[in-house]
This record gives structure tokens, sequence and C-alpha cells, in this order.
């Protein structure tokens, strides 16, 4: 008689059982725990069949949680997949994801977070599938005491949209155009490249989006990116709910810190408030005693640069600050215009200024620190920058995606032109930034006695 491998009797049973060879989640529910184990789940019923579906997520302080549902269904081929609830309870941080697979290549993603609150009756989230897949995988996740409850639960599909204004040749070819036209590193990209990305006829949305990001990373620049339309919103949401406000403290007699943080965001009454916190944070100092003032940008990893440079302008000045370089050898100047509301402070364009870089500090904040180069009576302290003094232009697709592209290198008022890292005039040895404030604090207390050099 013959003997049967032992490890082919493992794939039969496998197959059988419904579990994946190569990594992926067995078919129908089930959990998985990260961090800390402390994890709690309660979930029943299929979510392809009716409405009684649930699913409960708790997760304890150190822990991400997943309850995870696989489907192998093809019923959903060319079509948007939609996850519905009846009902939705988040407490923390938590979110649903979808993500589908053909063999261990991933051809659609879709990610929704949740913050604290209740949804009724609503689709929680929606991915667009290919015409050829063979899992798609449902992720109910809650971290660091978090807690995540849907009732309801169900599966459904609708027609996709490929068909309509925004087919995914069309999206690519939108994107091809911009980065031809704009892109500061055009140059290295390769054609057949760009013609051996394009998507098939029958591609979705999703997957003409993962060939544009494929062209950015092969750009090489490093800083262009590529988000997807729930992308913008989510970025959207963080900006406005993780703002952080400039803030200030005395060094010693006669110098002030002010800690400029990074600003994500484009909403204008956001844009106003954090550059009236640098305002308030130079006034205060001002009322202080402050003769000298260190902006500390080491912990500045970019976003938007002009509220950073509007409540920076009482040091900087309105005009000539620096300006944009793109490769066409043209240049847009950065001129700093004022906003209403924007909290008046005296004129401080003659006092001594230390800036004071790490390398965190990075794009956006690096056109901050590019924007004090070459301003008289003012030396840099600390590390080397992130490298990205670059600019990106931010292009709307027809889908809704964002394209954010590195069209030009930032240049100091004296015509320097940069684009890697900022290297500062006293490099600082050392792992925070009180050694830099120290050098810094030295510098400009010999400025006050009228014995600096810059």
């Amino acid at each position: 008689m013959s003997r049967v491998p032992l490890a082919l009797v493992f794939v039969i049973c496998c197959i059988v059982a419904g579990c994946n060879l190569a990594g992926f989640p067995p078919l129908g529910w089930s959990t998985r725990e990260e961090g800390a184990q402390g994890c709690r789940f309660d979930h029943r019923g299929n979510p392809l069949v009716g409405e009684s579906a649930t699913v409960l997520v708790d997760a304890k302080s150190g822990s991400t949680c997943r309850a995870v549902y696989a489907l192998n269904s093809h019923d959903y081929a060319s079509k948007t997949l939609s996850l519905s609830a009846r009902h939705l309870v988040s407490e923390g941080a938590s979110s649903v994801q979808l993500r589908a697979f053909d063999g261990k290549k991933t051809v659609g993603r879709a990610t929704r977070r949740f913050e604290s609150g209740a949804l009724s009756s609503e689709v929680l989230i929606q991915m667009e599938l290919p015409k050829s897949y063979d899992l798609v995988v449902v992720s109910f996740v809650a971290e660091n005491e978090a807690r995540l409850e849907v009732k309801g639960l169900r599966v459904e599909s609708a027609e996709s949209n490929s068909a309509g204004d925004a087919q995914a040749q069309a999206i690519y070819a939108e994107a091809v155009g911009l980065i031809k036209a704009h892109a500061l590193a055009y140059d290295a990209l390769d054609p057949d490249l760009i013609e051996a990305g394009r998507p098939a006829s029958d591609a979705t949305l999703w997957q003409a989006r993962s060939a544009i990001k494929t062209l950015l990373r092969e750009l090489g620049d490093g800083h262009s990116f590529l988000n997807s339309p729930d992308g913008v919103q989510e970025a959207e949401r963080i900006s406005k709910a993780e703002m952080q406000h400039a803030t200030w403290r005395m060094l010693r007699p006669g110098i002030a810190v002010i800690h400029v943080p990074m600003f994500r965001g484009t909403d204008d009454e956001f844009k106003r408030v954090f550059a009236n916190s640098i305002c308030e944070a130079l006034r205060s100092g001002l009322e202080a005693g402050a003769k000298a003032w260190i902006v500390d940008l080491s912990g500045n990893r970019g976003g938007n640069m002009w509220p950073m440079l509007d409540g920076l302008s009482p040091l900087l000045g309105a005009e000539g600050v620096g300006s944009f370089r793109y490769r066409d050898g043209s240049s847009s100047p950065w001129t700093l215009k004022g906003h209403e509301g924007i909290i008046d402070v005296p004129d401080l364009r003659s006092a001594p200024v230390a800036v004071v870089t790490s390398g965190r500090t990075a794009s956006s904040g690096e056109a901050v620190a590019v924007a004090f180069r070459g301003r008289p009576l003012t030396r840099s302290f600390g590390a080397p920058t992130s490298g990205y003094s670059t600019s990106n232009t931010t292009y709307k697709l027809a889908d809704g995606s964002r394209l954010y592209l590195t069209t030009a290198v930032f240049e100091d008022r004296n015509g320097n032109r940069y684009g890697g890292k900022l290297v500062p005039d006293q490099v600082i040895q050392g792992v925070d930034a009180e050694a830099s404030f120290g050098a810094a604090g030295d510098w400009l207390d010999a400025c006050l006695r009228g014995e600096c050099h810059e």
C-alpha cells in the first residue's frame, strides 16, 4: 500500500477546513491580538445572510485587537462591495478595514476610522473589487483602551462606478500628465515604466491608484504621494482633531524659546488660530522681558508652511523671506500678506534669533528654517534636518484623490537653493534639543552684549 506524504495530508486538511497557507485568516470569523494581549471579543452570525451578525472588540491599554471575517465568494467581482450596519458604537480609536487578495497580491484596500460616538443604519465602508480576486478580509480593530461594537452587519454589492466619469485608465492618464508637466524629478522616470504600469481596461480605481503610487516611488524625490478620497477626509479630520498650538518659555533672562509644532490642514479658521498661537507666544515673551529668541523647529514634521510663517512674520518680515524654484527655472516668492484677525505684534526684525533643528524637522518645518537663512543676526543650531526641503503642489484628480507632487526646491532670501538636508551653522551632538538650546542661549547672550557673530 502506498503511503501519502504527511505534508500533502496537511495541505488537503487545510483546504477542507478553509485555512490559508499564505498566512491569511481562515474563512469566517477569527481573532488576532497584538501588544499587551488585553483583548475581549464577541462575534456571531453571518454578515452574508440577513442582519443578525454582530461583533464586539474591546482593547485594553497597550493592545491592538482585531476581529476578522474572511469570505471567498466571487459574487462581487467587478462590483462595489459595501459593509453596512444597523448600529455602531465606538469608544476611543477604532476602525473597519476591507482588503481583497488575488493570491498573495493585494488588489483592493479601504479603511474607515472612528472616534467616540454612535452611528445608525449606515454604510460603514465600501470597496471596488476587481474582476479577479479570491479572498476578501474584513477587520474590526480597536486599539489601546478602545471599544468597537457593531450590530446588524450585512455585506451587500452594487454595480461598480468604474464605468462612469472616473475610469481607472483615465485617472492614471491624468496623473501621468501632471507628473510629466510638473514633477521636479520627471527626467528620472523611465517612459517604459509609465507604459508598463498602465491599468487594464477592467481595472479598479484602487488598482489605478496603486499604479500611480508606484510611479511616485520611482520618481525618487521621497516627497510626492497620492491620497485617496477617504484618505483626504481622514487627513482633514486628523488635522482638526490633533492641532497643536505654539508654546513658549523663558530659557534665561532676556531669551525666550518659541516651540513651533507642525500644522496640517487648510481650514482658514484653524490656520488663523495656529498663527495666533505663535503671535501670542511672541507677545507673552516680550511682556516677560525677552530681547532675543530661539525658534524651536526640532519637532516640526511639516504640513502647511503658511500659518507658521504668518505667525513668525514679526521676526521675519513680510517679503523676501524665500521662494520656490521650479524645474524650468522660474520662481515664486514667499510673501506673507497677513490675515484678518491675526494678533498684532511689534516689529522684531532687528532682534537676534537662533533656530534649532533636528533630524525630525521636515518639509514645511524645513521651509521655516530656510526663511531664517540669510536673516541678519541669525544662526542655526542642532542636527541636520530630514532632507525634504522641497515643495509639493496639490492636484485634485477626477475620482476625488489628491496628488501631492514635488514641483520645486526651497530657495532662501539670498538665492541659495536647497532640496535636501539643511545643515545648521553649529552642529550639536545629543539625543534631544536641550544641548542645542544651551548653545543657542550662549550665542544669544553674546548678541545681547553686542559680541555675537553670525
